[in-house]
């Protein structure tokens, strides 16, 4: 999802500085943003039990929560100043530079290697087995509706 918040703020950048940025542009991209954050979140999210231990996960947690509340009071201040400063086209471009520089942390990241419980199989495996539960579903719904009728 970074690389979608990148990619969003780089547009807002590239229309910016070519003063192509009207608000119906302005509004799809922050959209696109909207999009990318409500999917970076959860995920976001599920990553802290993998940097903490059990012991420190509510600690975690709540420090997460005080994250995300000071960045809501900091960023637009923090913006604002850089606004003024280097004009709209640079904030974007600061803010898509700081996406990039997370994905290069995460990049850089090794998360824990966990076995699977299961074993792998392949696609055409697999591919059946999703068929064979699906005429089972069907089955069953069919019984139902019989069922129900009577």
């Amino acid at each position: 999802m970074n690389i979608w918040l990148a990619g969003a703020a780089v547009l807002l950048a590239i229309l910016g500085s070519f003063q192509l940025l009207n608000p119906y542009v302005l509004l799809f991209c922050v959209f696109l943003i909207g999009v990318g954050f409500a999917f970076h979140a959860p995920a976001w999210s599920a990553v802290v039990p993998d940097l903490v231990t059990d012991e420190e996960l509510p600690s975690a947690a709540t420090l997460g929560g005080l994250q995300l509340n000071v960045s809501g009071i900091i960023g637009p201040a923090l913006g604002g100043v850089l606004l003024y400063f280097l004009g709209a086209n640079w904030v974007f471009a600061v803010n898509a530079v700081c996406f990039v520089v997370v994905i290069f942390a995460l990049l850089q990241w090794k998360g824990p290697e966990t076995e699977s419980r299961f074993p792998l199989e392949n696609f055409v495996e697999s591919f059946s087995t999703a068929v064979r539960f699906e005429e089972s579903i069907a089955q069953f719904r069919l019984q139902l509706l019989d069922l129900l009728a009577k």
